[in-house]
């Protein structure tokens, strides 16, 4: 008998690190994936009920210090930015092409209008691994919901950067070639 799988949507997010359209490489693996920026007030309960009920039956025994799905995004603001900070983040990952639509269920086939720092929801499923000794849950992604607009988060600068010439921390342009320390 085939084992059942449970589908949860979660609630609203920020979109982070979207690979929904096409497959990003990760250690060596490549898969369509997301990260949902949840705050830190966001009712997980429904997302953290099926997490515990898929370890619950994968491990009947109980698993010491499971590998949790749930991440504090304040221990990553030095790495991947402000957009983290205040929130808890889950990732989902599928090596299938996840469905993408809009408010009114109609497919999204445009990257760019799915994009790091918009509000979606999402549909994913739970499951469990254990490699090799790390035993602990995910989420597997199956849909993907654009909700809302919301500000762009990620690298890259904003166009005002042109307003005035100037870049913050320009040096004045040394003249003649004693000064190049580059030799060109």
């Amino acid at each position: 008998m085939a084992k059942k799988r449970t589908l949860v949507m979660t609630p609203e997010f920020r979109l982070s690190f979207p690979a929904l359209f096409e497959m990003r490489e990760y250690n060596e693996k490549k898969s369509y994936g997301l990260t949902m920026l949840f705050d830190k007030g966001t009712d997980l309960s429904q997302l953290k009920a099926a997490a515990k009920a898929a370890l619950d039956e994968a491990f009947p025994k109980g698993v010491k210090n499971p590998r949790t799905p749930f991440l504090d995004g304040d221990d990553k603001v030095d790495e991947w930015g402000e957009g983290f900070k205040g929130k808890i983040y889950v990732r989902a990952s599928t090596q299938f092409k996840p469905q993408v639509v809009d408010q009114n269920r109609v497919a999204i086939f445009d990257a760019d209008k799915v994009y790091p720092g918009c509000y979606c929801r999402a549909v994913v499923a739970p499951y469990t691994y254990d490699n090799s000794g790390n035993r602990g849950v995910s989420f597997s992604l199956e849909a993907v919901q654009f909700i809302r607009d919301g500000e762009r988060i990620g690298g890259g600068v904003s166009a005002d950067i042109f307003n005035d010439g100037k870049v913050q921390g320009d040096a004045p342009v040394a003249s003649g070639n004693d000064d190049d320390p580059f030799g060109l």
